[in-house]
């Protein structure tokens, strides 16, 4: 599917036409917003070939798993930011490819996309009342890229928070599970992330023909929005590392008193197997054997010897 939008800044008035009927250059004032997902990147080839002629164009040039983040040609500017979110409790990130000319921008995504549709649903009344230059375009585009950053930052501090509060109610090998996972979302987040930061920033700050200098605050100021949230994602991840040694901690301090527990119910035996064990030798001659108190008298060692032994632990305050 592939749509157009004519946008007439002199009238305040906005059309939806064919693609074809989209111009290489800009007449009184109109401009273009292309949107399209994947069944029609190859109409979007063949007019881009019409609007930006000296943009070298080939099988790779809006291939999702490419490297390059950012290019500048000599009648247009591509780049690529990844649109993140969280849905059904799993990280979901998939790219978002804008292509920018004098006349026109286009976005171009593989799935159905948060960030057009809540451009499509705004973009109207923005127009109307507070729009000056075509760059409100690539502003909102990239306003509501690092919203959904600041959704997803949300949600992820949320799980790390409860990952906390759960962290001591049960003791088991799944906590390893758990941190290992919000570990690696944060990572695949923080990848995301960093990516439009270095894009954003660099639309910020470089001269082109294709943005606006009234544009350029703005993308500066959300240039700076997400370097916070990649200084917040640091945080979160030591917060996790403390978490997990906090836990590894506790664990040993439990540990250490059940070891310390069984330590004294031995050294509390000790002595009583000792003296088990040199009465249950089978020599002939042992006179305490046939003495009418012996068993009595046995008893009452062995009381004193639990007894003595609890007093001298309670006095080292090891119990």
């Amino acid at each position: 599917m592939i749509n157009a939008i004519e946008l007439d800044f002199g009238a305040k008035k906005e059309f939806e036409i064919k693609i074809e009927n989209v111009k290489a250059e800009c007449d009184d004032g109109h401009y273009y917003w292309i949107y399209l997902d994947a069944e029609g990147i190859g109409t979007f080839m063949d007019i881009l070939g019409r609007l930006c002629p000296n943009t070298p164009i080939d099988n790779e040039f809006l291939e999702a798993d490419t490297r390059e983040l950012l290019n500048f040609f000599h009648d247009s500017l591509h780049f690529k930011v990844f649109e993140t979110y969280i849905l059904d409790g799993k990280l979901v990130s998939h790219p978002l490819q804008v292509v920018m000319g004098k006349c026109f921008i286009a976005t171009i995504y593989e799935r159905d996309s948060m960030v057009v549709e809540r451009m499509l649903e705004t973009y109207q009344d923005d127009f109307v009342n507070f729009s000056q230059s075509p760059g409100f375009l690539l502003f909102e585009l990239v306003d509501y890229i690092t919203n959904t950053y600041q959704l997803a930052y949300r949600e992820l501090e949320e799980e790390i928070e409860k990952l906390q509060l759960n962290l001591f109610e049960k003791i088991d090998d799944e906590i390893f599970q758990k941190v290992a996972k919000g570990t690696q979302r944060l990572l695949d987040f923080r990848s995301a992330l960093v990516s439009a930061r270095e894009v954003i920033a660099i639309l910020a700050t470089r001269r082109s023909p294709f943005i606006r200098e009234t544009t350029q605050p703005f993308l500066e100021s959300k240039s700076s929005l997400l370097n916070r949230l990649t200084d917040d994602l640091s945080t979160q991840r030591a917060v996790i590392s403390d978490t997990l040694n906090l836990y590894m901690g506790y664990v040993s301090h439990k540990t250490n008193s059940l070891i310390n527990r069984l330590t004294i119910i031995s050294m509390i035996f000790l002595p009583i197997t000792f003296l088990v064990g040199v009465y249950g030798m089978n020599f002939d001659v042992m006179p305490e054997l046939r003495w009418r108190y012996s068993y009595f008298l046995f008893w009452c060692v062995v009381f004193m010897i639990v007894t003595g032994s609890l007093l001298f632990f309670r006095l080292r305050k090891w119990i």
